[in-house]
Formats: structure tokens, C-alpha cells, sequence
């Protein structure tokens, strides 16, 4: 857990901090999209649309 901890931390820290407590709620804590909403106050689909959007962005860091 604390090698993928540090491996976010790595990856997202281009990333706004807001995002990546997404990434770390979603992945660390292993909450639900439910559950980070609701701890975020956003919208499940909004949700949905930042975490993939950080998945995209960590890809692309990895693969260039």
C-alpha cells in the first residue's frame, strides 16, 4: 500500500490536489464512487468523468 501511495503521489503531482484525493480515496481507501461524492460534494457522473480523466493522465505520464 505504501509502494501505490507513493507511486500516485509520483505520478499525479501535476495533478490538482483535489484529484488526487480522488485517485487516493478511490485506490488507497478504497471507497466507492457513493462514498467519495459524497465525502467531495460532487455528482456521482462528475465523479466518474475526473477519475477517468486522472487515469487518462497518469497513462499517458507512464507510456511518454
Amino acid at each position: 500500500e505504501k509502494e501505490l501511495a507513493g507511486l500516485l503521489a509520483e505520478l499525479g503531482r501535476d495533478l490538482k490536489p483535489e484529484l488526487l484525493g480522488i485517485l487516493e480515496d478511490f485506490f488507497l481507501s478504497g471507497l466507492t464512487y457513493e462514498q467519495i461524492a459524497a465525502k467531495r460534494g460532487v455528482a456521482i457522473p462528475a465523479l466518474g468523468v475526473s477519475l477517468r480523466g486522472c487515469l487518462c493522465y497518469i497513462r499517458h505520464q507512464i507510456i511518454h
